[in-house]
């Protein structure tokens, strides 16, 4: 088949098996209440949809089975719609009332406005506490059954790609995640991680991960003593970011291409006593990747630090699709062999952003910071671009091809 165009297809074209671009959300976008959505790797997605619902035919050499799973997630992503759809509207709407109050009311009616303004702000307060409570509960449970559905699944370090451009392009490609040695030099990470520590003080960031500033952090799962800290462009910041990307440019310039954009500039922290997240893909499932994110560790990471879990080979529709149908519990996806990211001071975790992956719990007694940074394809569709975590005056300012420079 000739390679297709992009084109808006009919129902029944869609029930024959293209492929989407559509997807169902990684990240969740903060509305009113911060605890809202999921994570990115280890960071919440928002499920505002961003998502692009254009279907496209099977490119050359796109294997059947693959553009057949494509299908098929379209029309579970139809499904979440219209689910989504009955939710929204059983919420009801607010209702305003307008009229003229006599004059020899004005003063009680006032009063009383004020002391319903207060009740209200109360009750809301205490509603919002108890859907926090109620997600974290459900959240917990999901963690639980994804844990029992891996339980017997076999798992390995994750090892270094060869050290070439090209291998760990392919590792990338194939595997949805490669590691790279040695990236950041031993002294720098120690810089770093002092920064990103003096950071964390300054923004007086709270064991519950609970009303923190939104320019500062970024949404996260399992918010207890787990933070995703967003850096300011600072010469410690600057130094690290710069180090790695020469280091790494070769690679970074055949997985992403020197003009994609950094999305993301940012430090996940890990402290003792945080818990497992539950699986996830930073980004929705699209057929052509979009997003590539690096997680260089400043300090050694060990078993018991709550090392990154990924489980290679889930970058495809496919392996979404089984993802979807158990439910993000259970099912064929989490019987595969995974990976941890047990790894070194100043080494690096590569991955596409669709590939499934999670944080797992801290049981040491010492934190886990790990620097990460994300690009975007110039021509990719990211759905979470609008909530990325990276500081507002970072966003669409630098390319792979600035930092090279």
């Amino acid at each position: 088949m000739a390679k297709g165009r992009a084109r808006v297809a009919s129902k029944p074209q869609r029930a024959a098996g293209f492929a989407s671009l559509g997807g169902f959300g990684g990240r969740r976008q903060v509305v009113a209440v911060p605890e809202l959505g999921e994570d990115r790797g280890e960071r919440i997605a928002g499920h505002v949809d961003h998502r692009l619902r254009a279907v496209v035919e099977p490119v050359d050499g796109e294997d059947e089975r693959e553009a057949e799973a494509g299908g098929h997630l379209a029309r579970l992503q139809d499904d979440d719609q219209q689910h989504g759809a009955r939710r929204r509207d059983g919420r009801g709407a607010h209702r305003i009332v307008t009229g003229r109050v006599p004059a020899e009311d004005a003063q009680p009616s006032a009063v009383a406005s004020a002391v319903a303004l207060v009740a209200g702000a109360a009750g809301m307060a205490m509603s919002l506490e108890r859907e926090t409570d109620a997600r974290e509960a459900a959240l917990a449970d999901k963690v639980r059954a994804q844990a029992d559905a891996m339980a017997d699944a076999a798992w390995e370090k994750i090892e270094a790609s060869e050290a070439s451009a090209e291998a760990v392009r392919r590792d990338v490609a194939a595997r949805g995640v490669a590691r790279v040695n040695g990236v950041m030099r031993e002294d720098t990470a120690r810089a770093t991680e002092a920064y990103v520590r003096e950071t964390l003080r300054t923004n007086d960031a709270g064991g519950d991960g609970r009303n923190l500033s939104v320019e500062s952090f970024g949404n996260v799962y399992c918010k207890k003593n787990r933070w995703d800290l967003k850096l300011a462009y600072d010469a410690p910041v600057r130094a690290a970011l710069r180090e790695c990307v020469a280091s790494m440019g070769e690679a970074l310039t055949a997985v992403c291409g020197a003009d994609a954009k950094l999305v993301e500039l940012a430090a996940l922290v890990s402290d003792p006593g945080s818990t497992r997240q539950p699986v996830h893909p930073d980004t929705a499932y699209r057929r052509d990747p979009s997003v590539f994110t690096c997680f260089v560790a400043l300090q050694d990471v060990e078993r018991d630090m709550g090392p990154t879990l990924f489980i290679p080979g889930t970058n495809n529709a496919q392996a979404h699709v089984e993802f979807r149908e158990g439910n993000e519990r259970e099912g064929p996806v989490f019987r595969r062999p995974y990976e941890l990211g047990v790894i070194s001071r100043g080494d690096a975790t590569l991955f596409d952003s669709r590939t499934l992956h999670c944080g797992t719990e801290n049981d040491s007694s010492r934190r886990r910071v790990l620097f990460y940074f994300s690009f975007q394809r110039a021509d990719g569709d990211n759905p979470n671009a609008a909530i990325s975590t990276i500081r507002t005056e970072l966003r669409d300012k630098y390319t792979l091809a600035d930092l090279l420079a």
